[in-house]
Parts: structure tokens; sequence; C-alpha cells
């Protein structure tokens, strides 16, 4: 009678232990699932945004015409350099201010949008002089 109960309490034991890894491993499946498994889960949801700013060059002097693409949607600056962009979509965790105007640099800043409307103040470099070198479009500069 005593083996009887000496097995029943080994297999209690033994049942209760394998209840418990599995609940331990349930909530370790879930925990592992709330990390992101792609690189768009690291980007966050789509939501939408308002975006105001204003792009000079180097000198802090204004830049008319300077294009400006956040997200879907794009806009020119206007005489002060100011631009207002609308209701575009980007991510949570990340967006990206692209700005083209003829004699500066292509320019791409990212940023995470923490506002409904963001303000964005962008500094655009003057190209170099031509070069016939690949290291000049790259800011390497020869030795003296």
């Amino acid at each position: 009678m005593s083996s009887i109960k000496s097995i029943s309490a080994a297999i209690a034991i033994a049942f209760l232990s394998i209840s418990a890894c599995k609940e331990s491993y349930a909530s370790e499946e879930k925990k592992q699932n709330k990390n992101p498994q792609t690189f768009s889960e690291y980007l966050g949801e789509k939501i939408s945004r308002d975006f105001i700013g204003t792009v000079v060059d180097e000198d802090k002097n204004p830049l008319e015409n300077v294009m400006i693409t956040i997200g879907n949607k794009t806009t020119t600056t206007d005489s002060i350099g100011g631009f207002t962009i609308k209701a575009t979509h980007v991510y949570v965790n990340f967006a990206i201010v692209e700005t083209i105007k003829e004699g500066y640099k292509k320019n791409a800043t990212s940023i995470v949008p923490k506002n409904e409307i963001e303000e964005v103040n962008l500094v655009l470099e003057h190209k170099g002089t031509p070069c016939l070198f690949w290291f000049c479009e790259h800011n390497h500069s020869l030795p003296n």
C-alpha cells in the first residue's frame, strides 16, 4: 500500500513539474513575441503627422524653392525658407526628411516623430567645386 502512495506522489510531482514548465515556456514565448521580428516592426505602425520647418544655408540665409519630401508628401520652401506638410504618413519610430535644391548637396535626415505637429529645421551645404575624382563627392581631401 505504501508503494502505491509513493508511486502516486511521484506521478503527482512529475505532473506538477511538467505543468509548471509548460506555463513558464508559454509565458516566455509571449514575451518573445513582443520583440520586433522584422524591420518594419522596428519602425512601428504608420501614423499621420503634420510637419513645419525652415531650411537655411551654412550662413543661415533662408533657402527658397527647396523640395522637401516627408513620408508620402512633397512641398517646396517659401521665400523665407519655411515649409508645411500636413497629414503625411510616417512611422511611429521613424520618418525621413529629404531635401533637394540645385547647387546644394542632397540631404536626408531621419527623425522620430514625437508630437502631432513636428518642427524640423534644416541646414543645406553648398556643393563643392566640381571634381574629376570620386573622393571629391565623398568629402575626402588630399593631404598637402
